[in-house]
């Protein structure tokens, strides 16, 4: 059984090596290999950990299946100095899950435990960003009720891939967009 909670001080001792193997089997076969390779080597992991660790704003939520870390969320209330930023908005930044644990309902459990902390926030709605070509997120994110609001680039080691802006705000959640996330506002 997962049991998805509240970081803990202890679990980022070995948050850095679950970050960095979920991004590596995220993006396999979906972005170029060697950009992948470049963004870990640049210390990936390690700045998402650092990012986060030590920062009051945040909600970091992991899945723990017995004693392993096995997915996480992070959130933040977004602030203008964001690469992306939608004013009021609740920044879901990272959801990440092993690939073993996909279609089981834990990357479920982690949108939950996020969106719970982003609604307790005081934000108007949440956004993220998303890269189209992973057609697995988009149908979770399409049946979380987000939007294509907008575009975006995000940088993956030498690579500029096109990401989308997707957002909702509350009442919006949980009614199912089209099957690709993206109904355009």
């Amino acid at each position: 059984m997962v049991q998805v909670e509240r970081a803990r001080p202890d679990d980022f001792l070995v948050l850095e090596a679950l970050v960095e193997a979920t991004f590596i089997e995220t993006w396999a076969g979906i972005v170029d290999e060697e950009h992948i390779r470049q963004h870990i080597s640049n210390g990936h992991a390690s700045r998402v950990v650092e990012c986060y660790r030590y920062c009051n704003n945040a909600d970091i939520f992991v899945a723990r299946h017995a004693d392993t870390l096995v997915g996480y969320a992070i959130g933040v209330l977004a602030e203008d100095d964001a690469d992306v930023y939608i004013p009021g908005f609740y920044k879901v930044d990272k959801l990440y899950l092993k690939a073993s644990l996909h279609g089981q309902g834990v990357g479920k459990q982690l949108w939950d435990a996020i969106v719970g902390s982003a609604r307790s926030s005081g934000a108007a709605g949440l956004y993220l960003t998303h890269y189209p070509g992973n057609a697995r997120a988009s149908r979770f994110y399409a049946q979380q009720g987000l939007k294509k609001v907008g575009d975006t680039v995000y940088k993956c080691g030498n690579g500029d891939y096109s990401d989308w802006v997707l957002a909702a705000y509350w009442n919006e959640l949980g009614s199912a967009s089209d099957d690709r996330g993206v109904i355009a506002k």
